[in-house]
């Protein structure tokens, strides 16, 4: 009655009426503690009548930890916006006064394992994720009602489900971006429900859907460079439940509507390292689910298009340490309704089926308590058997740039892979490994399939069919040396220390009589130099590798190491001093103070122009949308701001004329579709480049429009399905046929000229990179333009077909061109694709510090090459 005042009143707009909530919000046959408030009586509205705010998600949360002895709440962390990332831990009463006896015991079971038995009053661990993709509404919003019903649910059902397991419900693993869409729906409310797909309202998927940085963190379990995953990756191994479910939205439009998924998933394209046992258990799950959506009469499909081969997301990470991960995946409402050719899809509707889905999981979870058991127990002892039967003892690896390499052990720490310090110099593939320095991982311990899954190099697929990256080789990706040390030489004597956190280390600088110098070979030099730079201290680059008398002794110098002398510079020797000691401790570089201006080589000394360049600070300039991809502009801003510290101007590539032009030294570029200038934006910023001396980076489709709209070079554009003269194939096959030649993520070797100033910092000519387009850069004529080359058999881990590797084969990967007074840089990958690839980093870096640096060589006959 009073809902019906307000409506009339004008209090509660009329539009919410027309998308009331299932009445499954409280299932049939269950009695719920009326004193237990609903999610609809703190919310103020019924699910899915509008998008709930994330605060009031957290309070009601709260509400809920407070009022029922079954729930505990702990915040894990805080998103990069600074808004909780909350864990509610769900379980009857008397399992909460054991937890941690429960926890310990459970994960006592792991292959060094408990014996027959030791299980049988352990309760399953379930662990329910929502909210991993902002865009996506109706996975986190059927948060709510589940705790609910977890809390006020009463009967001796619930009591038995709720005995015989410990429920997990982690939202939102994205708050920020749930943040945007919350943001975005309730500004493009209206009264009256607009269910027409073309409304600005239901166009949700792109900035909302990523993180604050514009990263998909569903990608991010394995690779966890965004702050988001370094919170609930941790949270997920305190108790390595036995089941993860991961819950989503996926597209619906008006030509192709999508209905409702959950795993097993595609029987084709699945991960070896996952034993058939896990894919056993979740087609016995997926009866229970099955059972419910065919008593509604909900349409779905379980064993095609997803599938859990990468071991980087929600549903997969889990299958290759012990869990068996499961998808579901609902057709999108978008705002709150949405006509399909299948009828009228809703919100409501999408979260009951969510919820429902997680209710299903847990019970199945509880029934299948004894197999979970079970498989856990034979998850491990498998994985001991396989590395016992391995040819290969472990990995070794090292890398002079020392803070790549601490970030790369604490990722393995983190996924809870035992690292060890290397105790005896070895040699492997011609490449020495030293005490000290490298470190050492074994293939005989409990995370021998997550071992696996960093270091392994598959180029051997079933059928040529992916959904995401094929390849996630993170000792390529990082760029490290790296090699399999076989079983025969895999000695006792090698490992060291185990590993704890560590941090770069560097020892304060001594007083400089003459200058200061470090290292650009370290991921952090850059955000060294740039505080420098802003703190007005002169500095100049080596050009050439130099050994420098220290007060420590002789120190050899790289390529792109900075100098930084006393004299001349505004600060008093103490203060640079001070300063510099700051820098290097911050930074975790090592800063050496230099004696005397002479070099210990014959040739150049530190006051040569030949063998120093001037460094300037780099102003930077980052275009977005008008068809750049979110996640590739996203992952540039994070390297330049999150990683390396330095401010960045972010402006929409469409009102690029409207910048004041002398401000900015470095335009970015990132890929995406239709990433073009306009004519008139094209001419100004080839005048910013030759008359103004300003660098213009372009990466991916970028640097296909960059190489012909400002360097005149026509692109190469055939690249599609390869027919022979003739050639006809059943539509069975099509599309195979047209995914045999889609690079979709694998990793490549190019040939780095160490020379160029652009390849400062790196050690070996090979480097590893990510290539996931079939785009070509033409050959320059200039012949030392072409800093990177992909090898001409170029493959090194993942998919890409004969015909794409033979294209792709001895093209440029990195082209760097003077044009006038400036530089054009193209390259034709993502140098920090997912924030994954430390070891392409300094690419950009070095177009951002050093794209100065050079100059266009001479033709015979006095014809130049700058443009």
């Amino acid at each position: 009655m009073l809902r019906a005042v307000l409506v009339c009143v004008g209090l509660l707009p009329a539009g919410f009426l027309a998308a009331q909530a299932p009445a499954g919000f409280m299932p049939a046959g269950i009695s719920y503690d009326a004193d237990v408030t609903t999610p609809a009586e703190a919310f103020g509205h019924e699910l899915g009548e509008r998008a709930t705010r994330y605060d009031q998600l957290i309070s009601y949360f709260q509400e809920m930890a407070r009022v029922s002895n079954r729930v505990a709440l702990d915040t894990l962390g805080r998103s990069v916006e600074g808004r909780p990332i909350v864990r509610l831990t769900v379980t009857a009463a008397a399992n909460h006064a054991r937890l941690d006896e429960i926890r310990d015991r459970h994960l006592a079971l792991a292959g060094s394992g408990g014996e027959e038995g030791d299980h049988q009053d352990l309760p399953v661990v379930v662990w329910l994720g929502f909210g991993v993709h902002g865009a996506e509404a109706a996975g986190l919003e059927a948060s709510a009602p589940l705790v609910h019903h977890l809390a006020a649910g009463q009967g001796p059902e619930i009591e038995r489900v709720l005995e015989n397991s410990v429920v997990l419900i982690v939202a939102a693993l994205n708050p920020d971006g749930h943040a945007r869409r919350i943001d975005h729906s309730l500004s493009f409310w209206s009264r009256t429900i607009v269910r027409n797909g073309d409304h600005a309202g239901h166009d949700l998927w792109a900035s909302q859907r990523a993180s604050h940085y514009g990263f998909d963190l569903n990608r991010q379990w394995l690779l966890l460079a965004q702050h988001e995953a370094q919170v609930w990756v941790p949270a997920w191994h305190e108790w390595q439940p036995h089941f993860t479910g991961d819950f989503h939205e996926m597209g619906t439009t008006s030509v192709r509507p999508s209905t409702y998924y959950f795993s097993p998933g595609d029987h084709v394209r699945t991960n070896d390292l996952v034993p058939e046992e896990a894919r056993s258990l979740l087609r016995r799950m997926a009866d229970y689910h099955k059972g419910h959506l065919d008593e509604r009469g909900t349409l779905y499909f379980t064993e095609e298009v997803y599938n859990n081969f990468y071991p980087g997301s929600g549903s997969g990470y889990p299958n290759v340490q012990g869990s068996v991960g499961a998808l579901f995946e609902v057709g999108t409402a978008h705002l709150v309704e949405l006509d399909t050719p299948l009828g009228r899809w809703s919100l409501a509707e999408n979260i009951d089926v969510h919820f429902h889905s997680a209710l299903t999981s847990i019970a199945s979870a509880v029934d299948l308590r004894e197999d979970f058991h079970d498989y856990r127990r034979a998850f491990y002892a498998s994985a001991r058997a396989e590395a016992a039967a391995d040819d290969r003892g472990g990995f070794v690896f090292t890398s002079p740039d020392r803070g790549r390499l601490v970030r790369f052990v604490e990722l393995l720490e983190t996924h809870r892979i035992q690292v060890h310090e290397l105790a005896q110099d070895v040699e492997l593939d011609g490449v020495e490994y030293r005490a000290g320095e490298a470190y050492v991982v074994e293939l005989d311990q409990d995370a021998y399939r997550m071992v696996r899954t960093v270091f392994d190099r598959v180029t051997e697929f079933e059928a040529p069919s992916f959904s995401d990256a094929t390849s996630w080789t993170l000792s390529l990706t990082y760029g490290l040396d790296h090699a399999a040390v076989p079983r025969g030489q895999m000695r006792p004597q090698l490992l060291g220390e185990r590993t704890g956190p560590i941090r770069p280390a560097a020892e304060l600088p001594d007083r400089a009589a003459y200058g200061y110098a470090f290292s650009w070979t370290d991921h952090y030099a850059p955000r060294a130099l740039y505080r420098l730079l802003d703190e007005g201290v002169i500095a100049r680059a080596a050009l050439l590798p130099v050994q420098a008398r220290t007060t420590r002794g002789p120190v050899e110098l790289v390529r792109g190491s900075v100098f930084i002398p006393l004299k001349g510079q505004s600060l008093s020797p103490e203060a640079l001093h001070d300063l510099l000691a700051r820098v290097g401790e911050e930074a975790g570089i090592q800063i050496h103070a230099i004696d005397i201006g002479a070099t210990l080589d014959e040739g150049s000394d530190f006051g040569s122009g030949r063998a120093f360049g001037t460094l300037e600070q780099p102003e930077v300039l980052l275009l977005f949308e008008g068809g750049v991809q979110r996640f590739d502009m996203g992952h540039v801003w994070h390297l330049l701001d999150a990683q390396m510290e330095m401010p960045v101007v972010l402006k929409q590539k469409d009102r690029i004329q409207e910048i004041e032009w002398s401000r900015y030294t470095h335009i970015i570029l990132p890929g995406g579709r239709d990433v073009g200038l306009t004519p008139a934006a094209t001419e100004r910023v080839a005048r910013w480049i030759r008359e103004e001396g300003g660098t213009f980076v372009a990466l991916r489709q970028g640097a296909e429009w960059a190489q012909e709209a400002l360097l005149g070079r026509a692109p190469i554009t055939d690249r599609t399905m390869a027919l022979e003269p003739g050639e006809r194939f059943n539509l069975d096959d099509l599309r195979l046929r047209q995914s045999e030649d889609v690079v979709s993520g694998a990793i490549f070797a190019a040939d780095l000229d160490l020379s160029h100033p652009l390849a400062f910092g790196y050690h070996r000519r090979t480097l590893p990179t990510h290539r996931d387009t079939s785009i070509l850069l033409v050959t320059p004529d200039n012949p030392v333009a072409t800093v990177a080359r992909y090898h001409e058999s170029p493959l090194l881990a993942g998919y890409a077909s004969e015909r794409r590797q033979e294209e792709i084969g001895g093209t440029p990967m990195l082209i760097a061109e003077r044009m006038g007074q400036g530089t054009v840089v193209l390259m034709t990958d993502n140098p920090n694709f997912r924030g994954a690839y430390p070891g392409t980093n300094k690419l950009l870096m070095n177009s951002l510090f050093f794209s100065t640096l050079f100059s266009a060589p001479s033709a015979p006959g006095g014809a130049g090459f700058r443009r």
